[in-house]
């Protein structure tokens, strides 16, 4: 997290990402291992192994899926640009969709707690949720029937920050956004 002169940039977590990238990097190992996949034959012996496994093919959805998410944390790990920036004049996202908004237009700022459902309450994520004043038309609501009830309430043109992948705690960047606005969603008193 970097501060510079009443501006604050958080940039994707270095530490998280490795974290990340090594289990899927294990679960593709895994399932590599399982197959007993023989390296001088690669194909040959992964196709073989596959139809001699009476459930090979989940092992394939594991490497592809598993092997998909470690580029994409080797990815946020060298990705450096800066992801929320908290100035006076308002906030800047790319987590989700790029998007400005300044403080006047931001309404509050709420967690949203994302649970699988039949999971007796297991958090999988946290967003912080920053909706944004009506426009002139209404704003069409998202329905997800899988996510719970006070993340329905998001329309597209609200700000989402999907929080895991940051800098910092999701508590100290909550705590900071909640400060920020305070202190800047006030009208200045001009002289």
């Amino acid at each position: 997290m970097n501060k510079h002169n009443d501006v604050i940039e958080i940039r994707n977590s270095r530490f998280k990402s490795t974290i990340l990238f090594l289990a899927c990097f294990l679960f593709v190992a895994c399932s590599i291992w399982l197959l007993k996949i023989d390296p001088s034959n690669i194909w040959g012996s992964f196709v073989q192994n596959i139809k001699s496994h009476e459930k090979g093919w989940i092992f394939v959805i594991n490497i592809i899926f598993f092997g998909a998410g470690s580029l994409i944390f080797v990815w946020r790990f060298f990705d450096r640009r800066v992801q929320l920036r908290i100035t006076r004049k308002g906030l800047y996202s790319r987590v989700g969709r790029q998007k400005t908004a300044s403080w006047a237009d931001i309404t509050g700022i709420n967690v949203v707690k994302i649970r699988i459902p039949l999971s007796f309450g297991i958090t999988i994520c946290r967003l912080i949720h920053v909706p944004l004043r009506e426009q002139s038309e209404p704003k069409e609501k998202r329905r997800f029937s899988f996510l719970p009830s006070n993340f329905k309430n998001i329309s597209k043109d609200d700000m989402a920050i999907l929080t895991e992948l940051l800098e910092g705690s999701h508590k100290g960047l909550f705590s900071t956004l909640k400060e920020a606005h305070q202190q800047f969603s006030k009208p200045e008193i001009k002289h």
